[in-house]
């Protein structure tokens, strides 16, 4: 699957898909300025982002929008000021109140590494380490501006 986390400003997600090796991202920014993370299909992450802008254009909840419930997807959106909420396949929005978390296969190993001190980038390197869905390579986004940092680009281009 992938792992999504959330932590102090930074939402960071591997670019793992088990399609042919693939690289993707699994990062989306709405047109609200909030950010998503999607773990699950491809596809049906995908159309899960979709439906999210197109319920932010509208003004409409996202459920409104869905005909059939969207197998196989977890959602996790970081609102500006950093609150939190998770979507599953019917895309009713539960808000969360925790101040740090994670989705997807590795998100046992992400929750953990993130409750003993790790930032949102080190517990997706964490969750690699031992879960087989959980790519290597790291995506991060910086959800609040003042938490912007200068990222260091890795020599294959990717920011780390």
């Amino acid at each position: 699957m992938t792992t999504i986390a959330y932590r102090d400003g930074i939402l960071a997600a591997d670019d793992r898909m088990d399609y042919h090796y693939a690289v993707v991202t699994k990062l989306f920014k709405l047109p609200d300025d909030s950010w998503v993370g999607g773990a699950g299909t491809g596809s049906g992450v995908r159309m899960a982002v979709d439906l999210l802008s197109n319920a932010i254009v509208s003004t409409t909840t996202p459920d409104k929008l869905l005909s059939k419930p969207i197998e196989d997807i977890q959602l996790l959106r970081v609102y500006p000021d950093g609150s939190l909420s998770m979507y599953f396949p019917q895309l009713v929005e539960i808000p969360l109140a925790n101040s740090f978390f994670a989705i997807g296969s590795g998100s046992d190993y992400a929750m953990g590494a993130m409750s003993a001190g790790a930032s949102a980038e080190q517990a997706i390197r964490v969750a690699g380490q031992y879960d087989k869905g959980t790519g290597d390579r790291v995506q991060v986004e910086y959800v609040r501006k003042e938490d912007k940092a200068f990222p260091v680009p890795h020599p294959d281009g990717i920011i780390w």
